[in-house]
């Protein structure tokens, strides 16, 4: 019986699942309770302020109390797009040009890598304190070189202007990320065969339609999976807009993972913020789903 016991278990999947048990059962610990723990609670009144007023289930309240009684949830929407979509596209723009220039370039390639990574490998906290002294209303340096471009005609406070204080986000977001999308890009660009540039300059092909004809359709696998990173990432974005502005002045830079922070963590509201984080899951997994469905029918 324990031959056969053992044969069995050697045999086929079983024997995989045996060695990655010990990574499943942590993947379960980390990351699958704390995602069904908060999707159970999304339909709880859960608040610590009240605690006599908590309800085990109260359906889909949480979910209704969102789209009627929370008088930001809109703009914070609003908000929250414009700035993925924003910081997406100009740190994808930002990291394929870079990778293109570490392309071309031979010899001072490898001093370009290092100060193109830098922005990516520096803590989070120290550069966004650095960027708080470079847009400081008074003697930050951004103010000083937009005054002698006579860009502006006065020093701007960038993060108490609601209309201004999203700007240095993007910034700083854009020269991080954009860092991320050069290293992804420029292992993709080394990946082409050279034939097919080769066959393109034999068919005399211009440096433009190289790109577009041969670079571009290359790239298009490793392009779709970066742009579906970078927005899953950057919705999630905390740390320096949490920082910098606090998600104010207002709630001009309140981004949703701001916003559930605020819920859970000054109103403690944790039933609502539950609800909130469960659209965003459910929001990601029908992004992540199109935008692998529409890859697989191009290829």
């Amino acid at each position: 019986m324990t031959v056969k016991l053992k044969a069995f278990l050697a045999r086929g999947p079983v024997f995989g699942l045996l060695l990655c048990s010990p990574a499943l059962l942590l993947m379960a610990f980390v990351l699958i309770y704390p995602l069904l723990r908060s999707i159970s609670l999304s339909f709880q009144r859960m608040n610590l302020v009240y605690p006599g007023l908590n309800d085990p289930f109260v359906g889909l309240e949480n979910y209704i109390r969102l789209f009627t009684l929370e008088p930001y949830f809109a703009q914070i929407l609003a908000t929250t797009a414009l700035f993925v979509i924003v910081t997406v596209l100009c740190g994808f723009s930002l990291g394929f040009m870079l990778a293109l220039i570490l392309q071309r370039v031979r010899r001072t390639r490898v001093i370009l890598q290092a100060l193109f990574l830098l922005p990516y490998v520096l803590p989070s906290v120290a550069l966004t304190l650095l960027w708080m002294w470079m847009f400081n209303p008074t003697f930050g340096v951004v103010n000083y070189v937009l005054k002698e471009l006579h860009l502006i005609d006065q020093y701007k406070r960038w993060f108490v202007d609601p209309n201004l204080a999203l700007v240095p986000l993007m910034a700083i977001t854009v020269w991080k990320g954009g860092a991320f999308n050069m290293i992804i890009l420029y292992a993709g660009l080394q990946n082409i065969p050279v034939e097919l540039y080769e066959a393109a300059s034999i068919d005399g092909g211009s440096a433009r339609q190289k790109f577009r004809y041969v670079t571009l359709p290359q790239m298009r696998p490793v392009i779709t999976v970066l742009l579906l990173l970078s927005s899953m990432y950057l919705m999630q974005f905390f740390t320096p807009i949490w920082i910098l502005t606090r998600g104010g002045p207002g709630f001009s830079t309140t981004t949703l993972s701001i916003y559930i922070y605020r819920i859970a963590f000054e109103r403690y509201d944790f039933g609502l913020a539950s609800a909130l984080g469960t659209l965003w899951f459910l929001f990601l997994m029908i992004v992540t789903f199109i935008i692998l469905r529409l890859s697989r029918r191009r290829d």
